[in-house]
């Protein structure tokens, strides 16, 4: 729930947005628990800060809230750290959305779970005691500052100004400036009846966040229309499509929901780095410079009927592979989440029941992420091979080559190639650098996967692996690199390496067929433009002329031989860093594999500081080491 603050899919996260648009806040604490050693976090974030957040805020943040906390704490003798792991930048979090869309200080307050419970609360309670003291004893400076936040931003947008990037870390330096654009209205096109629903949630989602969207009366012609990631062209809109100006108090808002790109200023990541609601929602917009004269009216608050499946009800098992660890268990619960919401049924089976005859009388078989093959640094983690055994193994193969649907994505993929049931190839995507970006992918318009969709969809890639498969087999592909097509929202580097490769491989196998993903069709069940592919996927008829892809025994070989480390810490260095990079790694006492690419090194590193397996609590004291040691970083993910 801690990422779900823009998409709002949960009714707890629902409630506090709701809450805050009723009472709009001048200053907002998310205050969490961490793992990790004896000590508290408060701002100063890490960099990057998300460039439409305001001065104001920021000025709040680092200059009032922060050093207040600094004073208290060091005359308490209490440790603390700032500048490091948590920043400010996915517009998802408790703290980034009251402070873009409500101007608040928004802050994230961690303390460490290690201490007594007495002293955890009473140091909460510290910090929110003195923020609030801060806040009252200026109150009437915040107001002012907050109400010449809104008149500030109405003016940005009337002027088609964005925000530039910075950085607030004194060794840091903006490496990904915004662009000397001008953006005055994004467009919306609401003629594609097979969209009429996305379009729909998407004016809703603006509107939830009292954004102003108006309907074109009339037919107009835009000189300067610059669609997303093509070049600007003169484009023709209909009576009915949407515009949403940037003249409005709400200017940071609509930047950041309908955003082209989000132009990381820097190359630390504590999360996602792509999110833009139209690419999400798989829908065609984009933004123009000039002002828009053409008539339109406000449109009345949207309503959104619950997306439900009318026909026949397949039987559905699902098998979760490595429940343990957050990969399989997030994948999994973002699974189930999303068919309740389509109003389809299915039933869990495990290894043992697989193994058992579980998968009698169903029609499909969805295995979402987890882990497929073993870890050799820790081989008595449970897998999803290793848990089948043979027999289990067999017993997938021989339903999908009786007429069963398997449908994975990611490891639940890699099983299916190592199981012998698709001929996808899947390798580590070490020479790409993605912490969570969306890609433009264009689909076979012939594949029944399609259906609905378009030609292009915008699936989320977080630098996990590259597949290769037939053309006969591939639905879903990366476009050419370097043509007009081939487009990234959110940070990416390598991605040329992506270029016409494999997203999706559909393929028949005996009188069953395979659907197998490289990517989270379903991440945190907000992707709505690829779960629509998801659902085709589960739901949608045959290809007509099925195929069944060539080399599965090279796929069957080369999945099994994949060896990921659990939840790894990605990073990436310049070449001549390269060797300091790896010093540190062995100070700390860190297990990496390296790849190196041209002028890169990348490390693979792997996690397990904790009996969860999960969380890198480890990864500051890294992050702290290499900006000491000033290390040329190109990217740093922790998970």
């Amino acid at each position: 729930m801690n990422r779900d603050w823009f998409a709002r899919t949960q009714p707890e996260t629902d409630g506090k947005v709701e809450m805050l648009r009723r009472y709009p806040p001048v200053m907002f604490i998310d205050a969490h628990e961490m793992g990790g050693s004896n000590n508290f976090f408060f701002p100063p974030n890490a960099d990057p800060i998300y460039h439409e957040i305001t001065d104001q805020a920021v000025s709040w943040i680092n200059g009032l809230y922060g050093p207040a906390m600094q004073r208290e704490f060091d005359e308490r003798g209490i440790p603390y750290f700032n500048y490091d792991v948590y920043d400010l930048f996915y517009m998802g979090y408790g703290d980034t959305v009251p402070a873009t869309g409500f101007g608040a200080a928004g802050m994230t307050y961690e303390k460490s779970n290690r201490d007594a419970a007495s002293q955890r609360v009473a140091q909460q309670y510290l910090t929110q005691w003195t923020s609030l003291s801060e806040a009252a004893s200026r109150k009437l400076d915040i107001l002012d500052g907050w109400h010449d936040g809104w008149v500030e931003a109405q003016r940005q947008g009337a002027a088609g100004e964005l925000e530039p990037n910075e950085v607030v870390q004194p060794e840091n330096t903006v490496q990904d400036p915004v662009p000397d654009i001008t953006v005055r209205q994004y467009f919306i096109r609401a003629g594609d009846r097979d969209k009429r629903d996305e379009v729909r949630a998407l004016v809703r989602r603006l509107q939830r966040m009292d954004v102003e969207v108006r309907r074109l009366t009339r037919g107009a012609t835009v000189d300067d229309f610059t669609p997303y990631g093509r070049e600007t062209r003169r484009a023709r809109f209909q009576r009915g499509d949407y515009v949403i100006s940037m003249n409005q108090r709400q200017k940071h808002w609509v930047q950041a929901m309908l955003n082209e790109d989000t132009y990381t200023p820097f190359p630390y990541f504590y999360d996602v780095t792509g999110w833009s609601q139209p690419l999400l929602f798989n829908v065609e917009g984009g933004y123009s410079s000039k002002r828009f004269q053409g008539a339109s009216e406000a449109v009345r608050p949207a309503a959104v009927a619950k997306a439900a499946h009318h026909g026949r009800q397949p039987s559905i098992a699902l098998y979760s592979m490595s429940q343990q660890f957050s990969r399989g268990r997030e994948s999994a619960g973002w699974l189930r989440f999303q068919l309740d919401q389509w109003g389809l049924r299915y039933r869990d089976v495990t290894a043992e029941d697989i193994k058992a005859g579980g998968l009698r009388g169903a029609d499909v078989l969805l295995v979402p992420d987890g882990y497929a093959t073993i870890d050799p640094d820790f081989p008595e983690d449970p897998y999803g091979l290793g848990d089948l055994g043979p027999e289990g193994q067999e017993a997938i193969g021989d339903w999908v080559k009786r007429g069963g649907r398997y449908v994975g994505w990611l490891d639940g993929a890699v099983l299916a190639s190592a199981i012998g049931i698709s001929s996808a190839e899947l390798s580590p995507a070490d020479a790409i650098s993605s912490p969570g970006a969306l890609f433009r992918a264009e689909l076979d318009r012939h594949s029944p996967l399609a259906e609905g969709v378009g030609r292009y969809a915008y699936p989320f890639w977080d630098s996990r692996y590259v597949m290769a498969a037939d053309d006969d087999v591939t639905a879903m592909a990366f476009p050419r690199w370097g043509t007009e097509a081939f487009y990234v929202s959110g940070f990416a580097e390598g991605e040329e390496a992506l270029s016409e490769t494999a997203l999706i491989a559909d393929e028949r196998s005996g009188r069953g067929r395979t659907v197998a993903f490289s990517h989270e069709p379903n991440f945190r069940a907000f992707t709505t433009g690829t779960q629509k592919v998801l659902a085709n996927a589960i739901l949608g008829r045959n290809p007509r002329h099925g195929h069944r892809g060539q080399g599965r025994a090279a796929a069957r070989v080369s999945a099994r031989r994949l060896r990921a480390p659990h939840s790894a810490v990605r990073l990436v260095v310049d070449s001549r860093g390269a060797a300091a990079a790896r010093a540190i790694l062995r100070a700390q006492g860190l297990k990496a594999r390296a790849v190196r690419t041209p002028g890169r090194v990348s490390f693979s590193i792997a996690n397990r500081a904790d009996e969860s397996g999960d969380e890198a609590v480890w990864a500051r004291e890294l992050a702290g080491a290499l900006q000491r040691g000033r290390v040329p970083v190109v990217m740093f993910r922790a998970p």
